[in-house]
């Protein structure tokens, strides 16, 4: 009669296949939980994408003073009708000589408005209104076209969430930023 050994470092079964039980039941475990960790990290990746992707509830809405329609993700993927700067009505400019120069609109959005608690929207009219006043020509029409782009983050949300054509004059955006 063969004696049968728990130190065993042979292949052969022994203890009626005792090791690949063992074994094999820390392995099945081991398995479950990697499965267990790679559906949990699955269902985070999930959860965080989808709402980082949601637009702002109505309530962040309200704790942001921001006026955001509430829309579905494929609302977001149909293509829209409207033209994207029709919230400004542009005065008529006089001769086809109208041009922004590069170098002013990269004065501009070096001097962004964000909308952040430490900045100052006055101060940013001011540094706006020195900035387009470089430009000597056609004031107003300058003013109106390059300000959207003096604003980033939370202020060019605000701006795109104005009614459409709502401002025809600088003088309105002025008071609209500043109010």
């Amino acid at each position: 009669m063969e004696r049968y050994s728990l130190f065993t470092t042979s292949v052969e079964p022994c203890i009626c296949g005792f090791t690949h039980h063992v074994f094999g039941a820390a392995v099945g475990e081991l398995t479950n939980l990697i499965n267990f960790l790679v559906v949990v990290r699955i269902f985070l990746f999930l959860f965080l994408f989808f709402f980082l992707l949601l637009p702002l509830t109505s309530w962040e809405a309200q704790n942001n003073n921001d006026m955001v329609e509430e829309r579905t993700l494929t609302e977001y993927a149909i293509p829209s009708t409207e033209e994207p700067c029709a919230i400004i009505v542009y005065p008529r400019v006089e001769g086809n000589d109208f041009e922004i120069k590069p170098a002013l609109l990269h004065l501009v959005q070096q001097n962004q408005f964000s909308r952040s608690p430490t900045e100052d929207p006055n101060l940013h009219i001011s540094t706006f209104s020195r900035l387009s006043v470089t430009y000597k020509a056609n004031q107003e029409a300058v003013r109106l076209h390059l300000f959207p782009f003096s604003l980033k983050d939370r202020a060019n949300t605000w701006f795109h969430s104005l009614e459409v054509g709502s401002i025809t004059s600088w003088d309105q955006m002025r008071r609209a930023f500043l109010a």
